[in-house]
């Protein structure tokens, strides 16, 4: 549809080149006609007006209809009237001194060339019929005239078929490239423009990045000053906090185990119960900043490992006697399982020993009755070592925030029993700082399996993490006990 809207513009154009030039040509021609006729000094009749008048009165409504953009009209009207009204001469002036006539051949090569084939064959036609009538009409007159342009009108029909189809096929021709040539200047821009816009949107996502950058590194420098400040302010406090602690409970024992420091004068026992509450909840909040402290420290990057080597076995048979003094008078069976010899390792004892007294006590707090089991096992890499009790168990959705800082499981019963969720994230600092990995295993109301594992290679170094979290670590302790 395109390329045949491009056709008809441009055959319009094509009329309109021709029509023009033609125009101006017929009316002078006319005008000529005529002043060359009425300056004739011979005896001329009102017959010799008819062609250039007609030709000029016709002329001037082609004119008029080109302006008014009646294209085709203007066009057929002028190739009628060259192509027929010199063969209308024949019937006012003799053939053979009539060279009018032979303009005819003009409007039949203007019709085919500009106007669709049937236009100047029709008018081919139509001047051969008048020839062939003017013949019969006078047949004493020599028909070499007639004939000639009978020959003239049929060569120049065919000569104008043979040029339109040619010039129409250039013009279908030039049309189609030019045609291709827009939709490649089309497509050229438009993906210009899209390759611009896509430059412009990536220049735009670079600039919001860097934006984005800075903000996050600024964010980051600042949340990192702001831990850093919070773990210095606890470590600082936890410190002031400390020493009139250790003082209400030096002189709590004082007064409940060492009498002769007051002229052995014992105290009242309407006192010993107030004295006593004082001194267990002195040691349990100086457990607690305890806490707090090493927490702070190890944020803060101040914690510091004493590495040497020593005897695990040792150290388990401390805790496993520490174990059966908090479960002294009560229901629950200390069990113990581990290979001997369990092999020496690198690391700092007195850490290890809070790791291990935690769980245990853990242990302790949550299992009311049935077993509690401390057991190791070792390979040439690594030390296993757990803590297993029946106790109440911890909920899948719980196990995932275990080792977070304050996390606590959500059941009625672990609130009832306290405690301050800071021991085992402690427990995973400590660990960690040493290269291992602490983890655990639990099922409600059957118990919960603590494990936590010790490399054996001294040279191991320790990169310090940036913060805790409550991950479950990548391990299983199924799959640790089989070795």
């Amino acid at each position: 549809m395109l390329h045949a809207e491009h056709e008809d513009v441009s055959h319009d154009g094509l009329i309109a080149d021709i029509l023009t030039p033609l125009i101006v040509a017929s009316a002078l021609f006319a005008l000529l006609t005529l002043a060359l006729i009425a300056g004739s000094r011979s005896d001329v009749g009102i017959s010799s007006f008819i062609f250039p008048a007609i030709l000029l009165l016709n002329t001037l409504i082609a004119q008029q209809a080109q302006q008014h953009n009646k294209l085709f009209f203007a066009a057929t009207l002028m190739s009628y009237t060259i192509g027929l009204l010199p063969i209308f001469t024949v019937f006012t002036h003799s053939p053979s001194s009539n060279s009018i006539m032979f303009i005819a051949p003009l409007g039949v090569l203007l019709g085919t060339l500009i106007l669709p084939f049937r236009v100047g064959f029709t008018i081919a036609g139509i001047g051969i019929a008048m020839l062939i009538v003017s013949i019969f009409m006078n047949p004493t007159v020599a028909l070499l005239s007639q004939a000639l342009l009978i020959l003239l009108l049929l060569g120049f029909g065919a000569l104008g078929c043979w040029a339109s189809d040619t010039i129409l096929g250039t013009i279908a021709w030039a049309l189609d490239t030019s045609a291709k040539s827009e939709r490649r200047e089309k497509l050229l821009r438009q993906t210009q423009h899209e390759l611009q816009e896509a430059i412009y949107e990536r220049e735009r996502l670079n600039n919001a990045m860097q934006i984005t950058n800075r903000d996050l590194e600024a964010a980051r420098a600042a949340a990192e000053a702001a831990y850093q400040s919070k773990s210095s302010f606890m470590a600082r406090m936890s410190h002031e906090l400390r020493t009139p602690l250790n003082l209400i409970i030096g002189f709590s024992n004082a007064m409940l185990e060492h009498p002769e420091m007051y002229e052995m004068q014992p105290l009242p026992e309407i006192y010993q119960a107030d004295i006593s509450a004082i001194r267990a909840s002195g040691q349990h909040l100086l457990g607690l900043i305890n806490d707090i402290l090493d927490l702070a420290k190890v944020e803060a990057g101040r914690l510091e490992l004493h590495k040497a080597p020593f005897q695990i076995e040792a150290l388990l048979e401390e805790m496993y006697k520490t174990a059966g003094a908090l479960l002294l008078n009560r229901p629950v069976v200390l069990t113990r399982d581990w290979p001997s010899p369990l092999p020496t390792i690198v690391a700092d004892e007195t850490r290890i020993r809070q790791v291990l007294l935690n769980l245990i006590s853990n242990a302790s707090k949550f299992t009311d009755e049935g077993e509690i089991s401390l057991g190791a096992r070792a390979n040439d890499k690594e030390v296993l070592i757990w803590v297993r009790d029946s106790g109440i168990g911890i909920a899948p959705e719980d196990q995932v925030r275990m080792f977070g800082e304050f996390e606590q499981a959500e059941s009625d019963d672990s609130r009832q029993r306290g405690g301050t969720g800071l021991g085992l994230s402690i427990c995973r600092w400590l660990v960690e700082m040493h290269n291992g990995k602490i983890g655990l295993e639990s099922t409600p109301g059957i118990g919960s399996t603590f494990f936590f594992t010790l490399p054996l290679n001294a040279e191991t170094t320790y990169s310090h993490p940036t913060k805790p979290t409550a991950e479950p670590v990548d391990n299983s302790y199924a799959e640790l006990h089989t070795m």
